[in-house]
């Protein structure tokens, strides 16, 4: 199978590494091929193309690594050049009712490309079921979850899952700088808290805290702790949600 990437970002080029060193058939297009200089110890500098009408006649499926709002756009350009092509596109809040068209969602937060071999290996990527993903991801040696359909809703829980988390421990940082200027302490505290934290819902799926006892005292010291503070709203917020959740359960 020949394929194709359009979007030489943060997505686009993670996924062009794992294409290269799966050793498979592929093109990226990028604007400039110049610019991508520093990656070519990482995929192929012949791998790369200017030409999008090349790409597009030279690849079976064709993956789309653009912004959303870009998509559609991408979509329209390559069906003017043909319409028999399998699109898969790397969105969680884009979908399509065209047979060719199909999602794959990696299930991951990738602020900067990944060169790290076992990276796309490791992680796991959402689509709808069908013969064509099944087809994919033999091939490509991928973990797949098979989710019902994509939305907003979907899409936000995956926010959630994997941007959410880092702006909290953002929000945490901004606190916690307060009582120690160290930044390696501050990494190593942030490090300590979120580890143990992800594995108190993955192992047990439990909140764990001042929520979970019920100690509404220590929770109003903290309401109060942070009055005026931009991470208070955060703070009452998640508390609110956080004793929802507990008290849903019983």
């Amino acid at each position: 199978m020949k394929y194709g990437i359009i979007g030489a970002g943060n997505v686009g080029l993670t996924f062009a590494h794992y294409l290269s060193i799966s050793d498979k058939n592929f093109l990226v297009f990028t604007h400039s091929i110049n610019e991508k200089s520093s990656v070519f110890r990482y995929i192929p500098e012949s791998a790369f193309t200017e030409d999008f009408d090349y790409l597009v006649h030279n690849s079976d499926t064709i993956f789309i690594a653009t912004p959303d709002y870009a998509i559609e756009k991408t979509i329209d350009s390559i069906n003017d050049i043909s319409k028999q092509k399998n699109i898969v596109v790397f969105s969680g809040s884009f979908s399509s009712k065209e047979k060719r068209i199909y999602n794959l969602h990696p299930a991951a937060s990738i602020p900067q490309p990944v060169f790290d071999d076992n990276f796309v290996k490791e992680i796991v990527f959402t689509a709808k079921s069908s013969p064509f993903i099944e087809k994919l991801k033999n091939d490509l040696q991928i973990q797949i979850v098979y989710i019902s359909n994509y939305s907003p809703l979907y899409h936000a829980g995956a926010m959630m899952a994997s941007n959410f988390i880092t702006i909290l421990l953002f929000a945490a940082e901004n606190i916690l700088k307060n009582f120690t200027k160290n930044k390696n302490d501050i990494k190593r505290l942030m490090k300590s808290f979120s580890s143990t934290g992800l594995n108190a819902y993955f192992e047990k799926h439990k909140i764990s805290g001042p929520i979970s006892r019920g100690d509404l005292s220590t929770i109003d010291n903290h309401k109060s702790a942070l009055r005026g503070k931009k991470e208070g709203i955060i703070y009452r917020a998640l508390i609110k949600y956080g004793v929802n959740h507990l008290n849903a359960k019983k």
